[in-house]
């Protein structure tokens, strides 16, 4: 598929985000009928992990993303098949970047959403999950010859996805660390847009053919 135009993702986005609730029912028909592995992907993905708060807006996201990928010509249904592969390969991508030191984490991103083929849908996705998220103040690197470089906002969030997964897997080894968000359904956690971001991306690659 063709890289979606900046401009057309940001016209079916304020479209969707316009929609009156009571003719989602027929979208979600719709979309049922056309990609049923999506549908079954976005309900069941990371469930037990997502509270309901989370569970609806993946779900609300991952619905907008597919009425973006088909704005030109409706992709081919996506098969089980398919899906499968590319959540394993989404796996061992977040794998390989949890194991980089927090610079090679960022040159890693930037390269991998840069060469993006719809990084103009990737973005967006990103700027929706972080839209109510204090903004991270930019980091300054060095470039090659001395001269500062800023990171892209975009990129500051990707890194925020980051270390939100590296304390994850720290507290997971600090046995008896109990999370006191765990009881608050009716809110999206900070810390769980990663896992939302990492699902909606399988999303996006799955339709991208």
């Amino acid at each position: 598929m063709q890289t979606i135009p900046e401009e057309l993702v940001e016209r079916t986005w304020k479209k969707m985000s316009d929609l009156p609730f009571e003719k989602m029912p027929k979208l979600i028909d719709a979309m049922q009928k056309e990609q049923p592995i999506i549908v079954a992907f976005l309900m069941g993905a990371s469930h037990d992990d997502l509270n309901q708060a989370e569970r609806e807006l993946q779900f609300y996201l991952g619905t907008v993303v597919w009425q973006i990928m088909r704005q030109n010509q409706p992709p081919k249904r996506v098969t089980e098949k398919r899906m499968d592969e590319l959540i394993e390969r989404t796996e061992k991508m977040a794998e390989f970047l949890m194991g980089e030191s927090d610079v090679d984490f960022v040159n890693s991103s930037i390269n991998i959403f840069e060469n993006h083929n719809q990084r103009n849908v990737m973005r967006h996705v990103v700027e929706a999950l972080f839209e109510d998220e204090e903004e991270l103040e930019d980091d300054l690197e060095e470039g090659e010859e001395g001269e500062e470089m800023e990171r892209p906002d975009f990129m500051d969030k990707l890194y925020q996805i980051s270390r939100y997964e590296r304390a994850k897997a720290q507290a997971e080894i600090e046995a008896g660390v109990e999370d006191e968000d765990d009881d608050d359904d009716d809110e999206v956690r900070g810390r769980m847009k990663g896992i939302i971001f990492l699902n909606l991306k399988t999303v996006v690659e799955a339709l991208d053919q």
